[in-house]
Protein backbone atom coordinates (compact mmCIF):
# COMPACT_ATOMS: atom_id res chain seq x y z
CA UNK A 1 0.00 0.00 0.00
CA UNK A 2 1.18 3.36 -0.67
CA UNK A 3 -0.13 6.70 0.89
CA UNK A 4 -0.38 9.62 -1.59
CA UNK A 5 -0.03 12.55 0.51
CA UNK A 6 -1.28 15.95 -1.25
CA UNK A 7 0.91 17.73 -2.71
CA UNK A 8 2.94 20.58 0.19
CA UNK A 9 3.15 23.23 -1.08
CA UNK A 10 0.05 23.18 -2.79
CA UNK A 11 0.56 22.89 -6.73
CA UNK A 12 0.11 26.78 -8.15
CA UNK A 13 1.34 28.37 -11.07
CA UNK A 14 -0.39 31.25 -10.54
CA UNK A 15 -3.12 30.93 -12.87
CA UNK A 16 -4.80 27.80 -11.39
CA UNK A 17 -3.69 25.49 -8.45
CA UNK A 18 -5.01 22.00 -7.77
CA UNK A 19 -6.32 20.89 -4.05
CA UNK A 20 -8.17 17.99 -3.00
CA UNK A 21 -12.13 18.02 -3.71
CA UNK A 22 -14.79 18.20 -0.31
CA UNK A 23 -17.93 17.85 0.69
CA UNK A 24 -17.89 22.09 -0.19
CA UNK A 25 -17.37 21.22 -4.01
CA UNK A 26 -20.24 19.34 -4.31
CA UNK A 27 -22.95 21.90 -5.63
CA UNK A 28 -19.91 23.22 -7.95
CA UNK A 29 -19.52 19.51 -9.51
CA UNK A 30 -22.73 18.40 -10.28
CA UNK A 31 -23.13 21.82 -12.09
CA UNK A 32 -20.17 21.61 -14.19
CA UNK A 33 -21.35 17.69 -15.18
CA UNK A 34 -24.62 18.60 -16.68
CA UNK A 35 -22.49 19.94 -19.32
CA UNK A 36 -22.73 17.14 -22.06
CA UNK A 37 -19.00 17.49 -23.17
CA UNK A 38 -17.87 16.20 -19.79
CA UNK A 39 -19.68 12.49 -19.73
CA UNK A 40 -19.05 12.62 -23.53
CA UNK A 41 -15.41 11.98 -23.32
CA UNK A 42 -15.69 10.71 -19.57
CA UNK A 43 -16.68 8.00 -17.64
CA UNK A 44 -18.59 10.45 -15.60
CA UNK A 45 -22.28 9.44 -15.58
CA UNK A 46 -25.50 10.87 -17.50
CA UNK A 47 -27.66 12.21 -15.32
CA UNK A 48 -24.97 13.30 -13.37
CA UNK A 49 -26.62 14.19 -9.77
CA UNK A 50 -25.84 15.01 -5.89
CA UNK A 51 -25.14 11.55 -5.39
CA UNK A 52 -23.01 10.84 -7.82
CA UNK A 53 -20.90 13.53 -6.74
CA UNK A 54 -21.16 13.13 -2.86
CA UNK A 55 -20.11 9.45 -3.70
CA UNK A 56 -16.84 10.47 -5.90
CA UNK A 57 -15.77 12.77 -3.54
CA UNK A 58 -16.02 10.45 -0.58
CA UNK A 59 -14.56 7.83 -2.13
CA UNK A 60 -11.08 10.02 -2.45
CA UNK A 61 -9.79 9.79 0.96
CA UNK A 62 -9.79 5.98 0.51
CA UNK A 63 -8.45 6.55 -3.21
CA UNK A 64 -5.49 8.28 -1.63
CA UNK A 65 -4.93 6.44 1.35
CA UNK A 66 -4.44 2.86 -0.57
CA UNK A 67 -2.66 4.12 -3.32
CA UNK A 68 -4.92 3.89 -5.80
CA UNK A 69 -5.49 7.52 -7.28
CA UNK A 70 -5.68 10.91 -6.42
CA UNK A 71 -8.31 12.95 -7.97
CA UNK A 72 -7.90 16.56 -7.22
CA UNK A 73 -9.59 19.91 -7.90
CA UNK A 74 -8.74 22.68 -10.23
CA UNK A 75 -9.08 26.23 -9.13
CA UNK A 76 -9.26 29.32 -10.63
CA UNK A 77 -6.75 31.43 -9.28
CA UNK A 78 -8.52 34.54 -9.70
CA UNK A 79 -11.78 33.88 -8.66
CA UNK A 80 -11.18 30.64 -6.59
CA UNK A 81 -13.88 29.05 -8.18
CA UNK A 82 -13.71 25.20 -9.24
CA UNK A 83 -12.69 25.21 -13.04
CA UNK A 84 -12.48 21.21 -13.17
CA UNK A 85 -11.30 18.12 -11.71
CA UNK A 86 -7.14 16.67 -12.77
CA UNK A 87 -6.38 13.29 -11.08
CA UNK A 88 -4.33 10.17 -10.92
CA UNK A 89 -5.81 6.85 -11.55
CA UNK A 90 -4.68 3.57 -12.24
CA UNK A 91 -1.83 3.67 -10.43
CA UNK A 92 0.69 0.49 -10.61
CA UNK A 93 3.34 0.93 -7.83
CA UNK A 94 5.49 -2.25 -9.72
CA UNK A 95 6.07 -0.92 -13.03
CA UNK A 96 5.90 3.23 -11.23
CA UNK A 97 3.77 4.31 -13.70
CA UNK A 98 -0.29 5.54 -13.59
CA UNK A 99 -3.09 7.51 -15.34
CA UNK A 100 -3.55 11.35 -15.57
CA UNK A 101 -7.03 12.46 -16.63
CA UNK A 102 -9.09 15.53 -16.16
CA UNK A 103 -11.92 17.73 -17.39
CA UNK A 104 -12.55 21.19 -17.42
CA UNK A 105 -15.90 23.46 -16.89
CA UNK A 106 -17.34 25.04 -20.20
CA UNK A 107 -16.39 28.40 -18.88
CA UNK A 108 -12.25 27.73 -18.73
CA UNK A 109 -12.18 25.84 -21.72
CA UNK A 110 -9.75 27.01 -23.87
CA UNK A 111 -7.51 29.12 -21.76
CA UNK A 112 -5.05 26.69 -21.15
CA UNK A 113 -6.61 25.63 -17.67
CA UNK A 114 -6.52 21.76 -18.27
CA UNK A 115 -2.84 22.16 -19.97
CA UNK A 116 -1.78 24.14 -16.48
CA UNK A 117 -3.49 21.74 -14.49
CA UNK A 118 -2.12 18.73 -16.33
CA UNK A 119 1.63 19.60 -16.38
CA UNK A 120 1.55 20.62 -12.65
CA UNK A 121 0.33 17.42 -11.59
CA UNK A 122 2.48 15.42 -14.26
CA UNK A 123 5.49 16.95 -12.76
CA UNK A 124 4.95 16.16 -9.25
CA UNK A 125 3.72 12.74 -9.72
CA UNK A 126 7.48 12.30 -11.94
CA UNK A 127 9.68 14.01 -9.87
CA UNK A 128 8.23 13.95 -6.20
CA UNK A 129 5.40 11.37 -6.30
CA UNK A 130 8.45 8.58 -7.90
CA UNK A 131 6.53 7.49 -10.50
CA UNK A 132 8.54 6.59 -14.13
CA UNK A 133 6.14 7.05 -16.82
CA UNK A 134 2.63 8.56 -16.92
CA UNK A 135 0.24 7.84 -19.52
CA UNK A 136 -2.58 10.07 -20.87
CA UNK A 137 -5.57 8.23 -22.97
CA UNK A 138 -8.19 10.59 -25.32
CA UNK A 139 -10.24 9.75 -27.48
CA UNK A 140 -9.55 9.55 -31.24
CA UNK A 141 -12.04 12.34 -32.03
CA UNK A 142 -11.44 14.18 -28.74
CA UNK A 143 -9.44 16.99 -30.43
CA UNK A 144 -9.29 19.39 -27.52
CA UNK A 145 -8.05 16.96 -24.96
CA UNK A 146 -5.08 15.51 -27.60
CA UNK A 147 -3.84 19.30 -27.77
CA UNK A 148 -4.08 19.18 -23.84
CA UNK A 149 -1.94 16.13 -24.05
CA UNK A 150 0.86 17.56 -26.71
CA UNK A 151 0.70 20.71 -24.90
CA UNK A 152 1.33 19.96 -21.44
CA UNK A 153 4.59 17.73 -23.05
CA UNK A 154 3.10 14.12 -23.35
CA UNK A 155 4.47 12.39 -26.39
CA UNK A 156 1.83 10.81 -28.94
CA UNK A 157 2.83 7.29 -28.80
CA UNK A 158 -0.20 5.60 -30.96
CA UNK A 159 -4.10 4.60 -31.14
CA UNK A 160 -5.48 1.79 -28.81
CA UNK A 161 -8.09 0.21 -30.88
CA UNK A 162 -11.61 -0.23 -28.43
CA UNK A 163 -9.75 0.55 -25.70
CA UNK A 164 -12.45 1.97 -23.69
CA UNK A 165 -15.83 1.08 -22.61
CA UNK A 166 -17.34 4.71 -22.32
CA UNK A 167 -21.26 4.59 -21.79
CA UNK A 168 -21.53 1.16 -22.96
CA UNK A 169 -19.74 1.71 -26.34
CA UNK A 170 -16.11 1.01 -27.12
CA UNK A 171 -13.92 3.65 -28.16
CA UNK A 172 -10.33 3.84 -29.96
CA UNK A 173 -8.01 6.16 -27.81
CA UNK A 174 -4.88 7.31 -28.66
CA UNK A 175 -1.87 6.93 -26.00
CA UNK A 176 0.24 9.62 -24.92
CA UNK A 177 3.32 9.26 -22.42
CA UNK A 178 5.58 11.71 -20.11
CA UNK A 179 8.22 10.00 -18.19
CA UNK A 180 10.80 11.35 -16.10
CA UNK A 181 13.29 10.97 -18.73
CA UNK A 182 11.11 13.64 -20.56
CA UNK A 183 12.09 15.80 -17.55
CA UNK A 184 15.61 15.09 -17.44
CA UNK A 185 15.49 12.72 -14.46
CA UNK A 186 16.37 9.21 -14.11
CA UNK A 187 14.02 7.14 -12.14
CA UNK A 188 15.28 5.82 -9.40
CA UNK A 189 13.57 3.23 -7.40
CA UNK A 190 12.80 4.09 -3.54
CA UNK A 191 13.42 1.61 -0.94
CA UNK A 192 9.97 1.22 -0.08
CA UNK A 193 9.41 0.14 -3.54
CA UNK A 194 8.58 -3.60 -4.12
Amino acid sequence: MHLIQHPSPALDDGVVSLRGLDEDDIPAVVAACQDPEIPRWTVVPTPYTERDARAWIESHDLLRITGNAMPMAIIDSATRLLAGSCGLHELDWRSHKGEIGYWVVREMRGLGTATRAVRLLSRWALLELGLARLELFADVNNEASQRVALNAGFVREGVLRSARAIKGERHDMVLFSLVSADLGVVHVPRDDDD
